[in-house]
Formats: structure tokens, C-alpha cells, sequence
């Protein structure tokens, strides 16, 4: 019956072949071959076979030859290589074991004895495959552990580097189960709370709570992170002795591998140094506005008085006139001063108006000719392409004083940055909505252009503080304007445009 393994016959001899063939093909595949050349063809083509016999003397290519060849062959070199051969002197068997043969059998053959030897070479041969593939498993899987020993002890020094972090930082961190009880805080929490990790374990955040904020944040900030958010704000807290601290809080949600919420972790910013700056500053803006609204109402007033005397030439009264509404203007600005803090902070209550735009770019241009002047500049104002006329009509929604106060900044913007005697153009573009374009020649830095508009951002001004284009920003967002800069290198010029709606 057939076992399923093969076995490869080389003789030159057909009588031989056919004798072994006889005694072994009723337990295995046989195949035959009459010199070395076909048996390394044949053992190129496929599978190998399980066993080898091998005759000694053969033309051409004798049995040690092909034996050497198919032992240099890393496919072929495990082939359990049986000798059979007439040849029975002790130095032909020492040289069939040296090229690498696993038994040497002499003619003529025993069949009984011959079976016996292939069977046991070949259970050797299954056993030595098998033996190796467990040692290849073995390897493979000691490869696998070191590297998850590795992997292990570079997460656990990097849970060593983050829990030192965590106990050295410069902030409160406050961990929680699902519930909200707290499971873990770091010195710092314990410094600014007064609270040590004791005390605070076991406990809700609640032992923080102030009469600071309503019941509503806090119902919002538990519904955003059991939602899987995180959530962001300041609250103002209150310490084991009683006093109040500000803090700025994130709170994220931590899940497990199926996203399932198991615990909050809360990462809370002393800012109580920057309230109270907030507060002071606040304060002296408060106290400047009104100190220098008191020394402009002589400033606005006395003109008015001025010009009742009717012996005033008309430059007389023209100037007069410019320093009434100059004052105003300086008193105007004063009042937005505290409107941009007010937008800033989210308190600002706009309400926009019917406004000629026409007039209000009239006034800026009278208010900057000396300015201008200094630098020999023009000013240019055209509508669809047309010169500007001081009696046109072009209505928007706006606010008058914010509308001033946004071109009056933009304009400023564009003389400083123009050179002597430069033009500076504002063109106006309808119907729909208004685009307004200021041109001005000269190009904006390219270090400041991502964020020309951004708090304190200038570059290259002596005098510069980088508010002009923010609050200018900060007021078109706050009127619902678009505002928007470009700048061309190639042209050498920065360009302005304000979009804004026209009064129905």
C-alpha cells in the first residue's frame, strides 16, 4: 500500500532499475533515471523525492559527482542520499559517506534488508523535517517575545517619563472614573486646592465648586464629555479654605478599545495672574477714557464759540471747523476704544444703519490730507471706474462711527506704508454688493502675510503696534463685513478689499 512518499532511483543499469523498482514501488512512488545528468534534470523541474538511490559507477557522471552536485543545491541538499554499489572495499564506503550520504549498501541486494534501510533513513528524514520546523517555529516565536519584551519596556520607561511629567508639571491634573469620582491628582492640584491627594481622592470636582457660574455650565460641560467631546472653558473655583481661584480647564474622556467611556482626565491652568491683569488693565482703560474725553469737550466746545465771531476769515473758520471735528472724531475713537474691548469679549451689541459711504470716505480724505501731505501722496476715488463726486449717493448698512474708524485705520495702513509721493487709490464696484479696494503701492512682508490681520502683528514700523489692521478686522467681523489683503510681488503692490451690503 502506498505511504505517499517518493523515492528517486539513478542506475545505468536497466535490470537493476527494474529490480528495484519491483521492490519498491509496492510502498512508494518510484521514479528512474539512467545517468546523473537526467536525475539533476528531474530534480529541477518539481518536488523533490523523499529518498535517493544512487549508483556508484555510471558513465559520464559517476555517483560521487552527482551526489556532491545535489548536496551543494540548498533545495536538493536535505535529500537523504542512500550508495548502491558493487564496489565493497572500505575506501569507496569512507568516500560515499564524505560527499554526504546517509548509508552505503552493496550489491547484489537483500530486499528485505534495503526496505528495512529506506524506511528507517526515511523516518529519519520526517523526523529531522519536522524537528526543524519546530525549531523554526521556536526561533520564530522567541523573535516574537523579545520583541514584545522590547516593545513592553519602551512603553513602560515612556509610562515612567509621562507619570514624572505628570507629578512634575506646572498644571492641576485630576482624573476621575465614569462617575466622577476622582481617582488620581498631581502635586500641583494639591497646591493650588489646598487639598492633598488624600483628601481628594474618592471625592467629586464638586469640592471645587464656587456660586461663580450658574448650574447650566456645569450641565453643559458634564453632557459634552459623556458624549465622547472634549470640553474647553474657565471656571472660577474655590479652594479648601474658601478663597476663589480662576482656572483655564480642558476635560477629555478616555475609552477603551471599544470606545467605551472609562474615566475623565482634566488639565486645569492656574490664570488668576491674568484675571487680575485683566481686571487692573480694565480699570486703567476706564480711567484713561474718561481723563481724556474731559480734556476734549474744551477741544470740541471752544471752536463752536470761536466761530460765532463774525469777523473770522473763511481759512479761519475752515480750520476751526477742522479742529471741531477732529476733536470729535479723537472723542469717537476714545468711545471705540471700549467698544473693541467689548467685541473682544463677546459683549458688543451691534445694531447697523442706513450710511452714505460717499460722505464718510469724504471725511477720512479730509482728515488725512496733512498726513498725506507729509509724504506727497494722492488720493484717488473712483466709482465703477469713474471719478468719485462729493454729492453721490451709495448706501450701505453699517455702523457710521465703526465704519469710520475700520477705513480710517485701513488708510493709515496704506499711507505708512506708501512711498513719497505714491498714489493711493480707493475704488469702489457695483451693483450688488459694495467691494471696496484700497491700492496702495509697496508690498506686505512675507513674514506677516498668513497673519496680517492678527493681534500686534507688524514688521519694520518704529512706531508700530499692530493693532491698526486687527482692530480693523475686529471691527468688519463685528459689522458682517468681509475683509481681505493682498499683495503682489510681481506688481509691487497691496490691495484691501472690504465687502459690504447695500442698504435696501
Amino acid at each position: 500500500m502506498l505511504n505517499g512518499q517518493s523515492i528517486l532511483i539513478v542506475d545505468d543499469q536497466l535490470e537493476n532499475l527494474k529490480l528495484l523498482s519491483d521492490v519498491l514501488k509496492p510502498l512508494y512512488r518510484v521514479q528512474a533515471v539512467t545517468n546523473g545528468a537526467q536525475a539533476l534534470d528531474l530534480l529541477a523541474q518539481g518536488t523533490p523525492p523523499d529518498l535517493l538511490l544512487l549508483d556508484i559507477m555510471m558513465p559520464e557522471m559517476d555517483g560521487y559527482t552527482l551526489c556532491q552536485r545535489i548536496k551543494t543545491c540548498s533545495a536538493t541538499a536535505d535529500i537523504p542520499i542512500i550508495f548502491l554499489t558493487a564496489k565493497t572495499d572500505s575506501d569507496s564506503e569512507a568516500r560515499g559517506f564524505a560527499v554526504g550520504a546517509v548509508d552505503y549498501v552493496t550489491k547484489p541486494i537483500h530486499p528485505p534488508a534495503l526496505l528495512a534501510r529506506v524506511a528507517a533513513h526515511l523516518a529519519l528524514a520526517a523526523q529531522r523535517k519536522k524537528l526543524s520546523a519546530e525549531r523554526d517555529e521556536i526561533q520564530r516565536l522567541v523573535q516574537k517575545l523579545t520583541h514584545e519584551i522590547a516593545e513592553r519596556e519602551r512603553a513602560e520607561a515612556q509610562l515612567r517619563i509621562l507619570a514624572k511629567a505628570v507629578e512634575k508639571a506646572p498644571a492641576s491634573i485630576l482624573i476621575t472614573d465614569r462617575d466622577g469620582t476622582i481617582t488620581y491628582v498631581n502635586p500641583y492640584f494639591s497646591q493650588i486646592t489646598g487639598y492633598t491627594q488624600e483628601e481628594a481622592i474618592g471625592q467629586n470636582p464638586r469640592i471645587l465648586k464656587s456660586d461663580q457660574q450658574d448650574k447650566a455650565l456645569y450641565q453643559y460641560l458634564w453632557e459634552t464629555i459623556t458624549q465622547g467631546q472634549i470640553w474647553r472653558g474657565e471656571l472660577a473655583n474655590q479652594n479648601k479654605a474658601g478663597q476663589l481661584f480662576y482656572e483655564s480647564v480642558a476635560i477629555s474622556p478616555i475609552l477603551d478599545d471599544q470606545g467605551q467611556i472609562t474615566h475623565y482626565v482634566a488639565v486645569k491652568e492656574d490664570i488668576g495672574d491674568r484675571k487680575e491683569l485683566e481686571r487692573i488693565k480694565e480699570d486703567v482703560e476706564h480711567i484713561m477714557r474718561h481723563d481724556l474725553k474731559s480734556l476734549l469737550n474744551p477741544v470740541i466746545g471752544f471752536p463752536d464759540l470761536l466761530l460765532l465771531d463774525d469777523n473770522l476769515s473763511a481759512e479761519q473758520r475752515e480750520a476751526l471747523t477742522l479742529i471741531r471735528e477732529s476733536g470729535q472724531k479723537m472723542h469717537d475713537m476714545i468711545n471705540l476704544s471700549l467698544d473693541l474691548f467689548k467685541m473682544e469679549t463677546g459683549q458688543y451689541h451691534y445694531e447697523s444703519q442706513t450710511v452714505n459711504l460717499i460722505v464718510i470716505l469724504h471725511e477720512l480724505q479730509g482728515i488725512a490730507t496733512t498726513q498725506m501731505q507729509s509724504k506727497n501722496l494722492q488720493l484717488q476715488m473712483c466709482l465703477n471706474g469713474e471719478v468719485l463726486a462729493p454729492e453721490t449717493m451709495l448706501l450701505v448698512r453699517a455702523d457710521a462711527r465703526l465704519l469710520f474708524s475700520l477705513l480710517a485705520n485701513l488708510l493709515t495702513n496704506a499711507v505708512e506704508a506708501s512711498p513719497h509721493g505714491a498714489n493711493i487709490v480707493i475704488e469702489l464696484t457695483t451693483p450688488g454688493p459694495v467691494v471696496l479696494a484700497l491700492r496702495n503701492q509697496g508690498t506686505v512682508p512675507e513674514r506677516i502675510r498668513q497673519h496680517f490681520f492678527a493681534k500686534y502683528c507688524t514688521y519694520g514700523k518704529r512706531s508700530g503696534t499692530g493693532l491698526g489692521t486687527y482692530s480693523a478686522k475686529l471691527l468688519a467681523d463685528t459689522m458682517g463685513m468681509d475683509l481681505r489683503m493682498e499683495t503682489s510681488d510681481t506688481e509691487n503692490t497691496t490691495c484691501i478689499y472690504l465687502t459690504l451690503s447695500v442698504a435696501q
